[in-house]
């Protein structure tokens, strides 16, 4: 893949996930409108950046420990899913590997097993922190003036989310939760999904 198409679905995930955040913080904001600045600064902020760096870093650590094995892979690139689908509301659906980690030839099934395991192990752990943060700075009273979209999160973080907070300040934070912990979920799916071939 060349640098240009690189840039542009860099910089389409980066659009995507700001246009997603927006969508899923607007209950929390009166006369709703896209261009609300403190709005999109919050969301890139707490949301797309974080979000978009932790992919990024996981690209960069999965090819540095290639070059390490003398292996030669491709980076990471985020495709964008530019609207706010309920099921999956984080903006970028897959971040596959370019090239494709099946079209190398492997001289050792060993190395191919650490290779696979570097990004998505990166995300899952990225992402597991910016959960418990998010669940941290979700403030404990809001005014919402929409129906809030709640999050279900994933067992270990539900569960420490709970005996954090206690039972009923984590189900109603989970209804207005803050931004990084959206991006932090949606960095464990990724990272879940992409541990598939390893």
């Amino acid at each position: 893949m060349n640098k240009g198409a690189k840039i542009f679905f860099w910089a389409g995930a980066l659009f995507s996930t700001l246009f997603v955040g927006a969508a899923w913080g607007s209950p929390q904001y009166e006369n709703f409108v896209w261009h609300d600045t403190e709005m999109l600064t919050h969301v890139l902020l707490f949301y797309s950046i974080p979000f978009m760096c932790v992919i990024g870093f996981a690209s960069y650590l999965q090819k540095r420990v290639a070059d390490r094995l003398s292996m030669r892979v491709g980076g990471i690139v985020p495709i964008m899913m530019p609207f706010a689908y309920t099921p999956w509301p984080f903006g970028v659906i897959s971040i596959p590997s370019v090239p494709r980690m099946d079209d190398i030839k492997w001289s050792d099934r060993h190395r191919l097993g650490l290779i696979s395991f570097v990004a998505p192990a990166t995300l899952i752990v990225s992402g597991f922190i910016f959960v418990m943060l998010g669940l941290y700075l979700t403030p404990e009273n809001t005014e919402l003036h929409a129906m809030p979209k709640r999050l279900g999160f994933s067992l270990l973080p539900q569960a420490l989310g709970m005996y954090m907070l206690g039972e009923q300040n984590y189900i109603l934070a989970s209804s207005w939760v803050h931004p990084l912990a959206l991006a932090g979920q949606g960095l464990m799916l990724l990272g879940w999904i992409s541990l598939l071939p390893f």
